[in-house]
């Protein structure tokens, strides 16, 4: 199935072990967040109206950036179990729940979690980017395609694009995406508690993983991001400009792709608006799946209930 083809990417709650790699997963720690019964659940999305109400209204009330995400999201109705709100968590940032209230609705078996249409996700999609690259910028996508192919690494071309894609569109007042991309955590950690990405730690807080197999991969990728950058954006001797993009950035950019974007068989390599905010937690005992669907109403998986972990 081609991404234009796909009408909505869903989530719903599973109780199944995620076993394969072929669907996307994700699981949390969160008390009460995405509890799901023994039971077999229905198809039923129940309380569309209510459940988009309630999960934007706590978008809305977070504040800064997430009251106009709140507005942008509304506009493109997608569709959220009635019990789903958002929420800061300590450590983790924003991070989607169950309501606290006792007479919020617990997310059973085969419930839909969060239902999102192709306008919240596409345009912040690998497919989008590569198309406005070469639609818009033709010489610079040639480039980087010709650095993929000196890297011996096929896909880079793909990973960069939509990375720098995420900036161009930040930096546009006039981007579709931008209320979402600004939402976008530093991946920097610090006092606003938001989570940290070790690519984009200081040397001397890499250091600290000495000892570790982390502290190889660490050092690995960063400098495969450092040389991907200098060969993108070579500096000119002659005039002593520097790159069009700093490293900081592009690093900004890459990490996100890597850490917030999903892909598998069946669903599009793309930055998932709001579903983004579903918390991973330890172990593989996720309990959610991500899937995708030609109509709205369609949609897959069964849930499992046995600890009332989070999912998303």
């Amino acid at each position: 199935m081609t991404t234009r083809a796909m009408a909505a990417l869903t989530t719903r709650a599973t109780r199944r072990r995620a076993t394969t790699t072929t669907t996307t997963s994700f699981s949390s720690s969160l008390s009460r967040a995405f509890s799901a019964s023994s039971g077999e659940g229905g198809d039923d999305d129940g309380g569309e109206g209510e459940g988009n109400e309630r999960l934007l209204r706590s978008l809305a009330t977070l504040g800064g950036a997430y009251a106009p995400f709140s507005d942008w999201l509304r506009a493109r109705a997608p569709v959220a179990h009635p019990s789903l709100v958002a929420t800061r968590v300590p450590g983790m940032g924003v991070g989607l729940a169950v309501a606290s209230d006792p007479r919020a609705a617990p997310v059973k078996a085969g419930d839909v979690v969060l239902r999102l249409p192709r306008d919240v996700w596409h345009p912040v999609s690998a497919d989008a980017a590569v198309a406005a690259a070469r639609s818009k910028v033709p010489a610079f996508a040639a480039h980087v395609e010709d650095v993929a192919a000196r890297f011996g690494a096929r896909e880079l071309a793909m990973h960069a694009l939509f990375a720098l894609h995420l900036l161009f569109e930040l930096g546009d007042d006039s981007s579709s995406a931008r209320p979402y991309l600004a939402t976008l955590p530093s991946l920097l950690g610090g006092a606003r508690g938001e989570p940290s990405v070790p690519a984009l730690w200081s040397p001397e807080q890499i250091a600290t993983l000495r000892g570790t197999p982390t502290h190889a991969a660490v050092l690995k990728r960063a400098k495969f991001i450092a040389a991907t950058h200098a060969a993108l954006f070579p500096v000119n001797p002659e005039n002593g400009q520097g790159p069009a993009v700093s490293l900081e950035r592009y690093a900004w950019a890459t990490a996100t792709v890597l850490s917030r974007a999903t892909r598998g068989e069946g669903t599009p390599y793309t930055l998932m608006p709001c579903a983004d905010l579903l918390n991973h937690g330890a172990g593989a005992r996720a309990n959610c799946v991500l899937g995708t669907s030609r109509a709205a109403a369609q949609g897959f998986g069964r849930g499992r209930g046995e600890d009332g972990t989070s999912t998303g």
